[in-house]
């Protein structure tokens, strides 16, 4: 005879024992209770691992909804981009080389950033394939820059911009200098690799003079770096701003010098000023100023263990030295000044008429 209550209890006991059970069966065909498949066993401990789920390469935050631009809203975007080297980068979905090379693309952007460079790529797939098609192969490829799409009605003014006997075939690139001009164009017969090389020659300050024009009212500054143990020299490319805008200019310098150097290290740096092309005169009171600037703006980065530009020059004086003679043989500084690094640059662009006003403005000052 069952006494009263004892049916409810086996009941119970009957759930607790088996319930678990039918869950964990049910999650074996399932997914787990953390929402992988249940083959990935890589996260039980005792059982075979099995490859732990990939990774996010979500690079860059896509938009939900297509960013279409025409020939002008393009150009308007790339104006964004101001002072940097820009690869317009025209790709499809049905472009298979498009695809391929677009991995490389993304480290080339990873590896120039803090230069100056920026890759846009700009997608010729209809915009509503935006969220199905474009955005999943840009994530697939690490894409970290920009993409927006074009339509077909804007070809005709982009040809008429970029390049006129464009026929739109793909892959197409086009690399805009830092002043905004055309100045490479590389198409499907042109390798990768060849085009990655002359992008990085001309974001670090190589190039010809004509793809390195400045446009009025421009001042740039190029920066070598000298290893004073080893007397080895590396140059740390160019940066561009405008005459008015000398603390940009020495913003930008930092973030070349920083990239190169580790300020964990507490290296001793001595700054030297900066003289001018392509007498690479004596700096003047431009070429002092902006060293300053950029002296104060790597101490604010960290660099705290500096030589201040006036003095960095008298060094360079005592030792017999000129920045002529460094320029061309880093070794002659070797051992003869009282610094880790010896840094050196030269600016161009409308620097007679700059130093003149700032020497007009020093005479001034001293006036009685």
């Amino acid at each position: 005879m069952m006494l009263p209550g004892t049916c409810c209890k086996s009941v119970r006991v009957f759930l607790f024992i088996c319930l678990p059970c039918a869950v964990g069966l049910l999650l074996s065909v399932g997914c787990t209770q953390d929402g992988y498949p249940a083959e990935n066993t890589w996260h039980y401990q005792g059982k075979a691992p099995s490859n732990p789920p990939a990774g996010s390469s979500f690079a860059y935050r896509y938009p939900d909804m297509a960013p279409v631009l025409d020939a002008a809203g393009l150009q308007d975007f790339v104006s964004k981009y101001r002072h940097h080297v820009v690869l317009l980068d025209f790709w499809a979905s049905w472009s298979r080389q498009n695809r391929e090379e677009m991995e490389m693309l993304a480290r080339l952007q990873n590896d120039l950033r803090d230069q100056g460079f920026q890759v846009i790529a700009c997608n010729l797939d209809p915009s509503q394939e935006w969220a199905r098609t474009t955005v999943p192969i840009l994530h697939s490829a690490g894409g970290n820059f920009p993409c927006v799409v074009i339509p077909r009605e804007a070809r005709t003014d982009l040809r008429a911009w970029l390049e006129p006997e464009w026929s739109y075939d793909l892959p197409a690139r086009f690399v805009l200098n830092r002043s905004g001009r055309v100045v490479m164009r590389a198409f499907s017969d042109t390798p990768i690799s060849s085009l990655e090389q002359q992008v990085r020659e001309l974001v670090r300050g190589g190039g010809s003079r004509e793809d390195n024009r400045l446009t009025a009212g421009e001042t740039a500054l190029r920066l070598k770096l000298i290893n004073v143990a080893s007397g080895e020299g590396q140059t740390l490319g160019e940066v561009v701003a405008r005459n008015d805008e000398p603390a940009r200019l020495a913003e930008q310098a930092a973030g070349l010098v920083e990239r190169r150097l580790d300020r964990t290290r507490n290296p001793r740096l001595a700054i030297v000023p900066f003289s001018s092309l392509p007498s690479r005169a004596k700096a003047g009171p431009l070429g002092l100023d902006v060293a300053s600037r950029l002296s104060r703006n790597l101490r604010d980065r960290g660099f705290f263990d500096q030589i201040e530009p006036a003095r960095a020059q008298s060094m360079l004086d005592g030792a017999g030295q000129t920045i002529l003679t460094v320029e061309y043989d880093p070794t002659a500084v070797q051992g003869r000044i009282s610094a880790d690094y010896l840094l050196i640059g030269w600016l161009r662009g409308d620097i007679g008429t700059a130093d003149s006003t700032a020497s007009l403005a020093a005479d001034t000052r001293e006036a009685p």
